[in-house]
């Protein structure tokens, strides 16, 4: 397994992080903006205990629970006004907007669903998440 990281070439940021076999390129991380780079020789730390030992299915209530209060409080906000950001175009509203219909209408939300780390990569991406957190988050 490697450790891969990826940057925004804009400010230098990193982003997200990543333990794959090889290189994935995220759609939310365009490679037009953003740099992937393997970290030669990174120790990939152990796995800690996950707060429900391992389920990968969680409820909606579950996977909330994943989250400081502080983050709930923002990808709250975010969820009722990026409509009205004048920084995403239509295209992308219109997929967050699909995003989120497709999240509430779950029955579950599966923490090994590509999908799922996409959505946790837009609020890192966009600050609501620390990018660590991805990881803890997806690990359970």
């Amino acid at each position: 397994m490697n450790l891969y990281t990826v940057t925004r070439k804009s400010d230098g940021v990193k982003v997200y992080e990543y333990s794959a076999d090889s290189k994935s390129v995220w759609d939310q991380f365009p490679e037009s903006d953003y740099d992937y780079a393997l970290i030669e020789n990174a120790p990939i730390a152990p796995s800690t205990p996950s707060k429900y030992n391992g389920k990968r299915d969680l409820s909606h209530l579950e996977f909330r629970s994943l989250f400081t209060q502080e983050e709930i409080e923002g990808i709250d906000e975010f969820q009722a006004t990026f409509e009205t950001q004048a920084i995403f175009d239509r295209s992308t509203k219109n997929r967050i907007r699909t995003a989120y219909i497709t999240y509430s209408t779950a029955e579950f939300v599966n923490l090994d669903d590509p999908s799922t780390a996409l959505g946790l990569g837009v609020y890192a991406a966009i600050g609501l998440i620390a990018p660590q957190r991805i990881s803890e988050v997806l690990n359970g």
